[in-house]
């Protein structure tokens, strides 16, 4: 795989833009929720592969 580099800063609410050349790369959608891992080396950041449901309680 190809690394890409590219510096972003936080703002002061600590977030960051994803570039626009990676969104499109991976296909990232406005409003598209993704998931953001620790890992060994820094952060994962990617499309989760499972879906969260509220579990209803009452129906027990």
């Amino acid at each position: 795989m190809i690394q890409i580099g590219i510096k972003r800063k936080f703002d002061n609410l600590g977030r960051i833009v994803i570039p626009k050349e990676l969104r499109t790369f991976y296909q990232f959608m406005k409003y598209d929720e993704v998931e953001v891992v620790a890992v060994e080396n820094g952060v994962l950041i990617r499309k989760p592969e499972y879906e969260v449901k509220k579990i209803d309680h009452k129906q027990q």
